[in-house]
């Protein structure tokens, strides 16, 4: 099931649980809902995406990182395309599903993605809570000023060693 948001002509908008993509929701309301006594027009479905719950970020992550991979991920699970990740605070090094789940429930409700990698120099796994920059001199500077040991470029999928700059 997912959620969907209708909008009305009369500016009145509600919260559905339905299956399938979006068209598939106006053929499933046939365009019209009755609401009380009347019939009101639907004159817009958007999709509403829930976030994921702190155990689902704290899997994949783990997930991520034990598979050899690195991931940077928002509240919903996706994921960005460009810029460069910076870590930002709360960097842990632990592998156990409940430290990795109250870690991300520290950052709920914040603007940073979750980042998740493992340092191929030492073998340890990092969580960081992370912003994305556009800029990469600006990346790299705010990579030095927190002491970070690199930052990730997503558009090309490589790490950059903020001690080399």
């Amino acid at each position: 099931m997912n959620t969907y948001t209708l909008r009305f002509a009369n500016a009145i908008s509600v919260f559905i649980e339905a299956p399938g993509p979006v068209d598939a929701v106006m053929q499933y309301v046939s365009n019209q809902v009755r609401l009380g006594e009347k019939v009101h027009q639907v004159t817009e479905v958007l999709y509403y995406k829930k976030p994921k719950t702190n155990l689902q970020i704290a899997t994949e992550l783990i997930a991520a990182v034990l598979s050899g991979d690195g991931v940077t991920i928002d509240r919903f699970g996706d994921t960005p395309t460009a810029g460069y990740v910076v870590g930002v605070e709360g960097t842990i090094n632990v592998d156990d599903i409940n430290d990795v789940t109250e870690w991300v429930a520290k950052f709920e409700g914040t603007q940073y993605l979750y980042g998740a990698w493992k340092d191929a120099d030492t073998g340890s796994h990092y969580f960081d809570a992370v912003e994305v920059y556009d800029d990469l001199q600006e990346a790299l500077k705010a990579g030095h000023d927190r002491g970070e040991i690199a930052i990730w470029d997503l558009a090309n999928e490589v790490e950059i060693r903020v001690e080399y700059v």
